[in-house]
């Protein structure tokens, strides 16, 4: 498509909305803070535009999202850690954008995501132990980054994953 400029604050107000599609636009700005309130929402794709700023916290509010795609951007900033509050999330993709900081522990708590992308960002430290939890998890993609540290031992409780890419990151370790 050809949209262009900014994601309106006001499609806030469109509770009922399941499924919001914005891919392959040229949308600049940041994501606005009253897309928290589509809590109805189960799909929201906003991959490949321009957008920028930081993932708002309020997307932490959308507990009925299954898929979140919005990578292939220029996000930075870090992955709040209200994303924890996602537990019906199966697919997140926040891979290609500028996202530093951490990769917060809470995202231990989204039992229910199977694919996990987010190779190719500047985000560093450890990867968090609670990342053992997520045993639906089969794709696990955080090449790219500065990660740092050791594989935990707790992935080894990961029996149904299929594919991780941890390569290009500061990890060490036997």
């Amino acid at each position: 498509n050809g949209l262009r400029g900014t994601i309106p604050s006001e499609m806030g107000k469109l509770t009922n909305l399941e499924v919001f599609d914005l891919t392959a636009n040229h949308l600049s700005a940041s994501i606005p803070s009253e897309m928290g309130e589509l809590t109805n929402l189960k799909i929201l794709y906003a991959r490949r535009n321009d957008l920028s700023g930081s993932i708002p916290s309020e997307m932490g509010e959308l507990t009925n999202l299954e898929i979140l795609v919005v990578g292939d951007n220029d996000l930075s900033g870090s992955i709040p850690s209200e994303m924890g509050e996602l537990t019906n999330l199966e697919i997140l993709y926040v891979s290609n954008n500028h996202l530093s900081g951490t990769i917060p522990s809470e995202m231990g708590k989204l039992t229910n995501l199977v694919h996990l992308y987010a190779h190719e960002n500047d985000s560093s430290g450890s990867i968090p132990s609670e990342m053992g939890e997520l045993t639906n998890l089969e794709i696990l993609y955080v090449s790219n980054n500065h990660l740092s540290g050791t594989i935990p031992s707790e992935m080894g409780k990961l029996t149904n994953l299929l594919h991780l890419w941890v390569s290009s990151n500061d990890l060490s370790g036997s």
